[in-house]
């Protein structure tokens, strides 16, 4: 025994299977009880229509593909943006300038991520 500093992620779909000792119920039932005593109503705005559980639900839905796919267009898009930044480069106009800097940091991440 000892300190728990994690879990194997699998280990979450188990929740719903492994029962109580002490009352009828399963684990992911007693946590959800302790969730809402300690937090009243923000389970229920997470279930809400549009709340975080539908993005969640859409978000597991995604495929590696069509992540790279929306990271090529975003990809273009700051490149796009980046050229009309530098036709400006001339201006002393201080947002642009920062403006630029902040792309341009933007366009080295989305790069690093292609990869």
């Amino acid at each position: 025994r000892g300190r728990a500093d994690g879990f194997a992620i699998d280990a979450l779909a188990q929740l719903k299977t492994v029962k109580m000792s002490s009352q009828p119920g399963t684990l992911i039932d007693f946590i959800t009880e302790q969730m809402e005593r300690r937090y009243p109503g923000e389970l229920a705005e997470v279930f809400e229509q549009h709340g975080e559980a539908e993005c969640i639900n859409r978000s597991a839905r995604r495929t590696l593909r069509d992540l790279c796919t929306e990271l090529d267009g975003l990809r273009a898009g700051l490149k796009r943006l980046g050229r009309l930044l530098r036709a400006d480069e001339a201006s002393r106009d201080e947002a642009l300038s920062r403006h630029r800097e902040m792309l341009a940091m933007c366009a080295a991440d989305a790069d690093a991520l292609q990869g």
